[in-house]
């Protein structure tokens, strides 16, 4: 070529597909954040699609795509299909219309951005029909696992019926990334043999200047749902009450609801403490950010997590956590940046509070943020996830 020039082609970026029945909506915008901050996050490095089959009652076409593009540039297709309701046959056709669903989002994707070079499946327990669908159609994927139900067993009948198809999956699957190493372990105990990876998940790490601290009393922070056989919020109660007794410069706030609501709100008023605990109820994303801002600490008090993404946040806003030893947050918490309990007594989790409280054991929320933006941040985890979905790909 003239003057010895050489052209190359401009290398072009992979493009992954994320196929998940659990995403953030309008009306639920926390619900499976994880997974689109996980999209985000590969923004920088490759063309990203997720694709969302969602069931609808009613609906008069048998299918309709809604196809929109993020701020960011993360391209959302949603496909709706007409749920089955006709009890002999709707688990069968709601399986086929889900597969096709995917497959409809798929094809669009590729309309926009090209052939996928990846899906990534998101949790097996949620999407059996579209693993199938994913070896009919021999494309390569990887498996992306959050379910708490792993670690709790509490599986639906038809979980336990595609059980041989996990395993399959699991096997065929280029990699399964996970975000504990608690929550591979639980798997493996249930034969889910693979290529294991993990990959926590991403939390907003702020370096902001802080709210200021409120010179009244100190707030002990929960951020949950209210199931007892899981998350355990009456351990935090009962904390409360023993704290009571040896200090009153203190408020719990309660950020969440669920199930057990009422059952907390009696044990609330069973032990007169009325004027300690604040309900919130839910909360959109940059509310709950404010009261981070001026927690003294967040008390994740959970029998089971996979993960806790509320630990993780936490520490993104500088706070220290006390959690009990329920998988997840102790492979990240450390002297640093909380305390990890060894029980479930409410007693020990008041001395710790005691203890947070008074200043006897202190944190630095600076260096706390540090290293949540080592672990969590979207650049870090986002670097890491793409090579891990590269190395799939054909070099």
């Amino acid at each position: 070529m003239k003057g010895g020039l050489v052209a190359t082609a401009k290398k072009i970026k992979p493009h992954f597909s994320f196929i998940s029945i659990w995403y953030p909506v309008p009306e639920f915008p926390q619900r499976g954040i994880f997974i689109k901050r996980h999209a985000l996050s590969l923004l920088p490095h490759a063309r990203v699609s997720v694709v969302v089959p969602v069931s609808r009652k009613g609906q008069s076409r048998a299918y309709e795509i809604l196809v929109e593009e993020t701020d960011e540039g993360l391209l959302e297709i949603r496909v709706f299909y007409r749920k089955s309701t006709v009890p002999a046959i709707s688990l069968f056709t709601n399986a086929i219309r889900l597969i096709r669903a995917a497959l409809k989002g798929l094809l669009q994707a590729e309309k926009k951005l090209g052939k996928t070079d990846l899906i990534v499946f998101q949790n097996l327990c949620r999407t059996p029909p579209l693993v199938l669908a994913g070896f009919l159609k021999r494309k390569k994927f990887v498996l992306f696992e959050h379910y708490s139900g792993w670690a709790t067993g509490e599986f639906r009948l038809t979980d336990k019926l595609f059980m041989p198809l996990f395993r399959l999956a699991a096997k065929k699957a280029c990699a399964v990334l996970v975000v504990s190493k608690f929550l591979q372990q639980k798997m493996e105990s249930f034969g889910i043999a693979a290529n294991y990876r993990i990959v926590p998940n991403i939390v907003p790490v702020s370096f902001s200047a802080e709210s200021e601290r409120q010179t009244g009393k100190k707030t002990i922070l929960y951020v949950g749902a209210f199931r007892e056989r899981i998350k355990n919020t009456s351990l935090l109660i009962r904390a409360a009450f023993e704290l009571k007794k040896k200090r009153s410069d203190f408020k719990v706030v309660l950020v969440g609801g669920g199930e057990d609501e009422g059952r907390i709100k009696n044990l609330i008023k069973e032990l007169q403490l009325g004027d300690v605990v604040k309900f919130m109820g839910f909360l959109p994303p940059d509310k709950v950010a404010e009261l981070y801002s001026v927690a003294d600490v967040v008390v994740v008090t959970s029998r089971v997590e996979t993960f806790s993404v509320v630990a993780a946040e936490a520490m993104g806003n500088g706070v220290p956590v006390i959690t009990t030893r329920c998988g997840g947050p102790e492979e990240f918490i450390t002297e640093g940046e909380g305390i990890v309990l060894e029980s479930f007594e409410p007693e020990e989790l008041s001395e710790a509070l005691d203890k947070v409280l008074s200043g006897r054991i202190s944190f630095d929320r600076n260096k706390i943020r540090e290293r949540a933006a080592q672990l969590f941040s979207a650049e870090q985890v986002g670097k890491e996830l793409f090579r891990i979905l590269s190395s799939c790909l054909p070099q």
